[in-house]
């Protein structure tokens, strides 16, 4: 049959093919050591041995299709890990293994990952087992990278899914919405099969639609299957809804990694906008194989992807500058250095990529001017670079524009989830938005970004210094030097910053030189501070989860530098609050009062104990001397707050009162849900906490030099367990009585002097609560015992607290009522008008809204708004859930009517 003999000869070319990539492949390794590791990958795969990596001691499946390793690995294996054997596997479990991407391809360099895909077939493989050979993976993964430093990711592939077009995924960089064929595109585009059989769709002849394949597929005989081929499923068409699908995907990856994937977005939108027009790459490149057009040298996958790219946006741009741009993102993306290589007359046996990029920007028309000054892209000052990121950043929102334009007329709904629009949303905001006191990312092209020597100095306006600027000098011949600026900016810890976290600065290989000018900086705190920075920010950076953008963002790591350039100060004169956060971006904010602390406070706690993290991992302080005594005491707050509300169980609410200066802050968590209020008197705070009780309290105190919350830490600390506690405080003018229920929720009355006891009052109306909790108001058991004490305080500030319950209980045996008690009663189902008013007998008032109560007790006499008291509270209806409360609905409703009513501050 001529279909037969087509398929073999198609097989015959593909392999051909193939091997030139492979043997591209072998020559482009940047060292023996990756070459080594590399290579190992597929023997690593086909044994279980307890001396190499990726041993289990349950069953593993093992094996790859038709592999045997070339002799020169096998000895190193062998050697690296000392076993003696290797025996072929009778059935292996991966049909193919395949690398796709840069590698093998000019777009290789030290800093690429390699992507394989192990095509499996999942049937009758137990999920014990698949667990097995994933660790197995993940522990070839890992030696990989302690051994050479290279970044190697293994797909499991299950060759049934492949055929519907699902892939296995990376959990940080997966989209989630399906992406259809256009993976499978790229995969066919530019992947080599290091082992194993050859995906069947190489060698159909032609581009056929799905059911022809299958047909196709049946006509070869069963051993031949087995043998030679794997079956991934038909590529053919693509729909423009899975085209768009892949174009976000690539955006949102593109942001990250912007001279990687620009290309990818731009082949897409060529995709996605030429109705159907365009052949795709990989239709293309099969085409090219059996066609016979090969020689000695497979095409460059990389290179056919720019140049289509390019051909595109020669036709559709108007602003053609832009085409410079995406020349010299290619060239600095391969980073050829051509200059190096112009003078030699013998060029046969360059580098690939040398002599690839020759060709190439010949055809451009490049001057050798022009190729030097892209080689010494090292010396370009900063504006300079920002204007060719903008231009780079130009085009991909260009194309996010059109993109978004098309999406109204697409049939999206079981394509892109609205989630995956949201994450591209917070991604491209948090890339492209330009912020107030954001710190700008700096793009490079090198591997790493460090300088070795940074020079940093004051920029000069007459006497005052007006800003800072970094910079760096290169040797130009002889003794000559340039300065090339990097960075300017009008406050010095924020250039500081940017250094450290765009890694500019790298403390085991940078080093600084210093000039003040007119202030007095140290330079080891300038080293200091770098090194802080450094090392706090730089590790949590490439970890930003793909999750965190599908919710606002929260800091991630948080820093506070206070006084850094204050040579003498009594007190905290400024500070600074840098952070990451979880869009990954960088912000520096700057502050000139102590008072300010408190909304940073407030953020810091509300995103430390959202992400339950301990605060050393979360916060950092910094503060040159002698300033260190200052900064200790605001860390102290901190992490007080840290450890109190990070302890604690699910059903607990938590209270955290502390003070920044004249300011008291009150930190409240309630159901995992943390707010914060500052309140300028201890009154203020006081009646805060009286109209919020829990029914399972937990306060905490920190009292830092403020002598009203010391008085406080110590009332709480009387509290009686399962019991009422009484304090009270005659001020003259006023009494203050605090009560702790059984609960540990604390009720502050404050009651201007009058004809009365207003403490007796007070401890009247706990005896009142404890008969109603008898009678079956509520579940618990309240001690009947209730603890009284009397709080004087002297005009040097010392306290003591007198134990008086005695006392109280004898007096009121000997004296009746107060003669103005108010009884409530509260109907629980009505908002509106919830209150009936009680006085002697069972006649009652009512009801009457909050508002009405002040008007409405003067029914009981003149006399009434100065001495009246609520000497019981009394619930129409008492809920289940209301027994589990106790006391507390008696002692707010308490608290709430007197404030109604005039008669408590």
């Amino acid at each position: 049959m001529k279909i037969i003999e087509a398929i073999n000869n198609n097989y015959n070319l593909f392999k051909k093919y193939n091997e030139l990539k492979i043997h591209r492949f072998q020559q482009l390794f940047p060292n023996a050591a990756i070459k080594k590791t590399i290579n190992a990958i597929p023997v690593l795969l086909s044994i279980n041995d307890k001396k190499v990596p990726g041993f289990s001691n349950a069953d593993v499946p093992l094996g790859i299709a038709n592999y045997t390793p070339d002799t020169e690995t096998l000895r190193y294996v062998k050697a690296r890990f000392g076993f003696d054997s290797y025996n072929d596997v009778s059935k292996p479990f991966v049909h193919c293994l395949a690398v796709m991407g840069s590698v093998g391809t000019i777009g290789y360099n030290r800093k690429s990952d390699f992507d394989y895909w192990a095509c499996v077939d999942k049937r009758g493989v137990s999920e014990k087992h698949l667990a097995a050979f994933q660790k197995k993976i993940d522990d070839i993964q890992k030696w990989v990278f302690k051994e050479s430093g290279a970044e190697v990711h293994i797909f499991i592939n299950d060759i049934s899914n492949l055929k519907m077009n699902i892939f296995a995924e990376d959990e940080d960089e997966g989209f989630g919405s399906t992406i259809g064929g256009v993976l499978k595109d790229e995969f066919f585009r530019s992947s080599m099969i290091i082992a194993g059989k050859v995906p069947f769709w190489w060698v159909v002849p032609g581009f056929i639609n799905d059911s022809d394949y299958e047909k196709l597929f049946a006509l070869i005989p069963d051993k031949e299957k087995n043998e030679k081929y794997v079956d991934i499923g038909n590529l053919f068409q693509i729909s423009r809804e899975d085209f768009l699908g892949a174009a976000l995907f690539q955006l949102i990856k593109a942001v990250g990694s912007p001279f990687k994937s620009i290309l990818k977005i731009g082949i897409l939108e060529k995709y996605l906008f030429m109705d159907g027009k365009t052949v795709l790459l990989s239709q293309k490149l099969k085409a090219s194989i059996q066609r016979g057009k090969l020689k000695n040298s497979a095409p460059d996958s990389y290179l056919i992807m720019f140049n289509e790219v390019y051909r595109y946006y020669e036709e559709i741009l108007d602003d053609k500058s832009l085409l410079t741009i995406l020349r010299q993102n290619l060239y600095l993306k391969i980073d050829p250095q051509l200059s190096r290589y112009v003078a030699l007359k013998e060029r046969k046996d360059l580098p690939y990529k040398v002599m690839v990029m020759f060709r190439v920007v010949k055809g451009w028309g490049w001057s050798i001017e022009e190729i030097r000054d892209l080689d010494d892209f090292e010396s370009w000052d900063y504006n300079r670079i920002i204007l060719f990121w903008n231009s780079v950043k130009k085009f991909m929102l260009l194309s996010y524009q059109k993109i978004s334009r098309e999406m109204p007329n697409m049939d999206l709904q079981n394509k892109i989830s609205s989630s995956d629009f949201k994450l591209l949303n917070s991604i491209i905001k948090a890339n492209f938005l330009m912020e107030p006191d954001k710190i700008e990312n700096f793009i490079t092209f090198k591997d790493t970004p460090n300088e070795p020597l940074l020079y940093i100095e004051a920029e000069t306006g007459g006497v005052k210094v007006s800003g800072w600027r970094v910079y760096k000098k290169i040797r130009l011949s002889g003794r000559l030097e340039k300065e090339i600026g990097i960075k300017s900016e009008d406050d010095l810890v924020k250039l500081l910053a940017w250094c450290s976290i765009n890694q500019i600065y790298e403390p085991t290989f940078s080093r600084v030189f210093f000039e003040s000018g007119y202030h007095h900086i140290n330079k080891n705190l300038v080293v200091e501070l770098l090194n802080h920075i450094f090392e706090m920010f730089n590790s949590e950076k490439t970890h930003i989860k793909r999750e965190f953008f599908l919710r606002e963002p929260r800091t991630l790591k948080n820093m506070l530098i206070m006084n850094f350039s204050e040579s003498k100060a009594n007190d905290i004169n400024s500070f600074c609050h840098l952070y990451i956060n979880t869009w990954g971006e960088s912000f520096i904010k700057n502050y000139s009062a102590y008072s300010e602390m408190i909304a940073v406070f407030s953020k810091i706690v509300k995103d430390g104990v959202a992400f339950g993290r301990s605060f050393d991992d979360f916060c950092f302080f910094v503060s040159p001397e002698p300033h260190k005594r200052l900064y200790k005491r605001v860390e102290k707050i901190f992490r007080a707050a840290f450890d109190f509300l990070l302890k604690s169980k699910d059903y607990v609410s938590q209270r955290f009162i502390t003070n920044f200066d004249n300011s008291l802050v009150c930190i409240t968590k309630k159901e995992g849900n943390v707010s914060v209020a500052s309140f300028d008197s201890i009154l203020e705070l006081l009646s805060n906490i009286s109209m919020s009780p829990f029914v399972y309290p937990d306060l905490k105190i920190y009292s830092e030099d403020n002598s009203s919350l010391e008085i406080l830490d110590e009332i709480y600390s009387k509290r009686t367990v399962n019991g009422f506690s009484i304090v009270y405080e005659d001020k003259g003018r006023y009494t203050a009585i605090y009560v702790c229920d059984e609960n540990g929720n604390l009720f502050t009355f404050v009651k201007m002097q009058s004809g009365h006891d207003p403490v007796l009052a007070v401890y009247r109306f706990c005896l009142n609560i404890l008969d109603l909790i008898k009678a079956g108001a509520s579940n618990k058991t309240i001690r009947d015992d209730i603890k009284c004490f009397q709080l004087t305080v002297d005009r040097f500030g010392k306290y003591s607290f007198k134990d008086e319950s005695k006392k109280i209980s004898q007096f009121n045996r000997l004296n009746p009522l107060v003669k103005d008690s108010l009884f409530v009663e509260v109907v629980n189902s009505s908002k509106e008008r919830p209150y009936y008013i009680l006085q002697k007998g069972p006649a009652k008032i009512g009801p009457f809204a909050g508002h009405e109560l002040k008007d409405k007790v003067k029914f009981f006499g003149s006399d009434t708004e100065r001495n009246m008291e609520i000497a019981g509270v009394k619930f129409h209806v008492i809920s289940d859930e209301m027994k589990l409360w106790g006391a507390t609905p008696y002692f707010l409703e308490k608290y709430k009517v007197e404030r109604l009513l005039g008669v408590s501050i």
